[in-house]
């Protein structure tokens, strides 16, 4: 989803994934520290491809 977008909503990783928002929020700050290429943003999570700031659409 995130590679495909560019952005996503911690709700929409909950929905598709069926999972709770905490459950989906866990697994992005997961995926944020393990890669460098992930910036956790309010609301959910962007591919990061430069240093300015972002939010997800």
């Amino acid at each position: 989803m995130l590679r495909a977008q560019g952005a996503v909503r911690t709700m929409e990783v909950a929905t598709r994934l069926a999972v709770s928002p905490m459950t989906a929020r866990r697994a992005l700050a997961a995926l944020a520290q393990r890669g460098h290429e992930y910036q956790r943003v309010h609301g959910g999570m962007v591919l990061r491809r430069d240093r300015s700031s972002a939010s997800p659409s």
